[in-house]
């Protein structure tokens, strides 16, 4: 998976790192309890056909596929073998959200961990892409049901514990629950990029910031030429009070980055912290 794949993963967007600089008070607060249930609140009012419906009718999908009626998605071939020939139908269409459905479909009808675990990561890829909330939290809580399934028959399956994380990480009221799960990535792979994002990302928002630093510090020495990493670390340096750091990751930020308006950003918080 590229680097940038990664961060869009993460983030479920393409972002501009620099308007995080906006809402610095509201990240830097005292230390949450970690919580580490894994029970996910579902919300009853959201389902598959209301999160999918739409997407449906307008894309050219052969209703010998899938079609929606009377409030249901029909599937006229659920048998294993038809199942996952309308998955490779669906990817090689680009159709992430049906490619999800009925990835979980197939799932449910082998219920082998390899089926559950490529449906759980189909369902996260589409729920990051999300913007509407209520159908966001749908996936999310979806994307942990099938990797709860993995874990059952493979508890030890670190891709299905980083994806549970990441899943979890998305929604406000799990997102503590995500960090023993992390916390065990990182303890077998200390170069996850994805496990330490994640973590740095919830040190901040926790106010654990020398946790913080140190996670973006192990980032930079993986990935030293990503910019975002390095304006992660100014941003924590400068909630730290240590100014003169700051401005030393800002600036290696700034030469590092592509973007003409992202730079002069950077030259007002540089010019502002001097």
């Amino acid at each position: 998976m590229g680097d940038k794949k990664q961060v869009a993963l993460l983030l479920g967007a393409a972002c501009l790192f620099i308007v995080l600089a906006l809402s610095w008070n509201n990240l830097n607060r005292s230390g949450a309890t970690i919580n580490t249930e894994s029970t996910v609140p579902r919300n009853t009012n959201m389902n598959w056909f209301k999160t999918l419906s739409n997407e449906i009718q307008g894309l050219s999908i052969p209703e010998s596929i899938i079609k929606s009626e009377q409030g249901k998605l029909v599937i006229p071939h659920e048998d294993s073998t038809s199942l996952r020939k309308s998955v490779e139908f669906s990817l090689q269409n680009s159709y992430t959200s049906l490619a999800a459905y009925f990835q979980l479909q197939l799932a449910k009808k082998t219920n082998l961990a390899n089926d559950w675990e490529m449906a759980g990561r189909y369902i996260y890829t589409y729920g990051v892409q999300m913007q509407d909330t209520n159908r966001r939290d749908f996936l999310m809580a979806e994307a942990i049901a099938c990797f709860d399934e993995q874990l059952k028959s493979e508890p030890e399956n670190k891709t299905a514990t980083l994806y549970k994380g990441l899943a979890l990480a998305d929604k406000r009221e799990t997102m503590m629950q995500a960090v023993p799960l992390l916390l065990n990535v990182v303890r077998s792979d200390s170069a996850n990029i994805l496990a330490n994002y994640t973590l740095g990302m919830l040190a901040i928002e926790s106010g654990q910031l020398d946790k913080a630093l140190i996670r973006f510090e192990k980032l930079i020495s993986l990935q030293p030429s990503n910019a975002e990493y390095h304006f992660q670390a100014g941003r924590i340096c400068e909630m730290m009070g240590n100014k003169e750091l700051a401005i030393s990751y800002y600036s290696k930020c700034r030469d590092l980055s592509g973007d003409l308006q992202v730079q002069e950003q950077l030259d007002d918080i540089i010019k502002h912290l001097k």
